[in-house]
């Protein structure tokens, strides 16, 4: 027994430390944690979901694309579901689509393979209108600077220009607030091709020039005159930089790149809300630019818009909601510019699991302390003892006249009080090296 007693005095301490230091540094060490989230638009109104999920391996707000792997998406709504399962290319990004739910609350799951859940909640209902609300519109007629006694104003027909493509500027003249009609219209252009125009209002009176900005910055400058009365404009026009250029030619969308990007994602959206969206790969071109081409069959009657870009979300000034079918309007359209909106975000879920492995580790480890400092304090004082009991047999033996006088107990409580602080000192810099990994 006393040799257990010796074992346990000189292992405890470093089993304390070795199971302390295991529950926090590896049990408690961040771990990483695939998450996923779902961006969309109108979660009510009418036609299918469609939905971009992306997916990461996440660690301390750091996140790896998972790229390559397969994803089940889910809804549930009032006992209905319906499930679709996809795989996520090298951005670990994937294009989904899903019927349109009946009414009520809306749960969805985001699932691996293995059934792992990446993501999963409610989600709200938001309105075509409130989404729409919520776009940035570029375009209009562009404000300048204006003389003479013809009033002029212009305007890019499809709200602003991209560099290099073509473009039809919509000039409109007016004479005492009324059209004027065979007024001749001279145009002077810099950073444009081509840089200088000339041609004749209609009944009207309006003309169109067809340009293609060579530069970001590019300007114009518009003289006009019937029978004597002539106007000036001057102004700079709305040049995107960096901007993806989008068209439709019956049901095929047209997306083109001035720069070599490697793909390209799209949403088109109708006035009751999104109607598709997806990504594309770009290919080069004999002209130098990249370009794709969609077949959109089915695609509703109306105006229509499709915002493109080259980055994820549709979220910054380049990505544009080019109109698709300007020739609906003599008005000139603007640009309709949408981001997806984030729907679901598994990275609270994994924040939360992180949170519980930590704190449970944490538990573990102050249990391990305290457990190490109570058996240590326990043998100490069992090994006080026993030292005091043979001490004193000893001297009784040795024919010691009052042996409790020379062993007395006083002398032992401070050698063992002398132990416990040097114990808890120990236990002490476990708990602060604890604290600094955590921290």
């Amino acid at each position: 027994m006393h040799r257990l007693r010796r074992i346990l005095f000189w292992v405890t301490p470093a089993l304390t430390i070795f199971v302390v230091g295991f529950a926090l540094f590896v049990v408690g060490a961040p771990r990483v944690q695939p998450i996923a989230r779902l961006w969309g638009g109108p979660v009510s109104g009418t036609g299918p979901l469609i939905w971009r999920v992306e997916a990461a391996q996440w660690l301390e707000e750091r996140e790896v694309p998972l790229a390559g792997t397969s994803l089940q998406v889910l809804w549930r709504v009032n006992g209905s579901e319906a499930a679709r399962t996809l795989r996520l290319d090298d951005q670990g990004e994937a294009f989904v689509e899903l019927p349109r739910p009946p009414l009520g609350q809306l749960h969805v799951e985001v699932s691996r393979e293995d059934g792992q859940t990446l993501a999963s909640g409610e989600l709200g209902s938001v309105s075509a209108s409130h989404w729409l609300g919520q776009a940035r519109r570029r375009g209009g007629w562009i404000d300048g600077i204006t003389r003479g006694e013809l009033q002029i104003r212009v305007a890019a027909e499809r709200g602003v220009l991209a560099v290099p493509f073509t473009e039809t500027l919509l000039v409109e003249v007016r004479d005492q607030g009324k059209p004027s009609r065979g007024a001749r219209v001279e145009a002077e252009l810099d950073g444009t091709v081509p840089e200088r125009v000339q041609q004749t209002t209609d009944a009207e009176g309006r003309a169109k020039l067809q340009v293609a900005p060579r530069h970001h910055v590019a300007s114009l400058g518009l003289r006009a005159c019937k029978a004597g009365t002539c106007g000036s404009f001057h102004c700079q026009l709305p040049v995107i930089p960096g901007a993806l250029w989008a068209s439709l030619k019956g049901s095929t969308l047209s997306i083109q790149s001035a720069t070599p990007n490697e793909r390209a994602q799209y949403t088109i959206i109708g006035e009751k809300g999104r109607v598709a969206a997806g990504q594309v790969q770009l290919r080069a071109e004999r002209a130098g630019s990249h370009k794709a081409r969609v077949h959109l069959p089915g695609l509703p009657q109306g105006p229509l818009w499709a915002v493109v870009g080259s980055e994820s979300g549709l979220d910054s000034r380049s990505s544009v909601g080019w109109p698709l079918r300007p020739e609906l309007s003599d008005e000139p359209f603007q640009t309709l510019d949408v981001p997806d909106r984030l729907l679901l975000d598994g990275r609270e879920r994994a924040r939360q699991a992180e949170s519980r492995r930590q704190r449970l580790a944490q538990a573990i480890a102050i249990v391990a302390a305290l457990a190490g400092f109570a058996l240590m304090a326990l043998l100490l004082l069992e090994g006080g003892r026993r030292a005091h009991r043979q001490i004193y047999e000893h001297l009784a033996r040795a024919g010691a006249s009052h042996p409790e006088e020379l062993v007395s107990e006083k002398s032992t409580r401070s050698a063992l009080a002398v132990g416990f602080l040097c114990l808890l000192l120990g236990f002490a810099l476990i708990a602060l090296i604890a604290v600094y990994r955590l921290g």
